[in-house]
């Protein structure tokens, strides 16, 4: 959970690209560490890196595909999409 931890501290601090690792590597650690990837989806919008924020979320649905949060998530990022097309 410190990656976690650590993740917010640069997400307040805006550090994108080191809240984006220290999160990552929290999931790497613990796959189903949904507060890692409440907060990891906000860096990659923040970093306008809505491809990989998708593919995050699709991770997510492959193990558990009546996620919730994650078809959610997926549906702001889309909405993003095509807000930017």
């Amino acid at each position: 959970m410190g990656t976690t931890c650590e993740g917010k501290l640069y997400f307040a601090e805006e550090k994108f690209d080191l809240a984006q690792t220290a999160l990552l590597k929290a999931i790497d650690l613990e796959p189903n560490l949904s507060p890692a990837y409440d907060l990891l989806m906000p860096t990659y919008m923040h970093a306008k890196n809505l491809a990989e924020a998708l593919n995050q979320m699709n991770a997510v649905l492959a193990k558990k595909p009546n996620d919730l949060r994650a078809l959610l998530v997926i549906g702001m990022i889309y909405s993003q999409i095509e807000g930017i097309r």
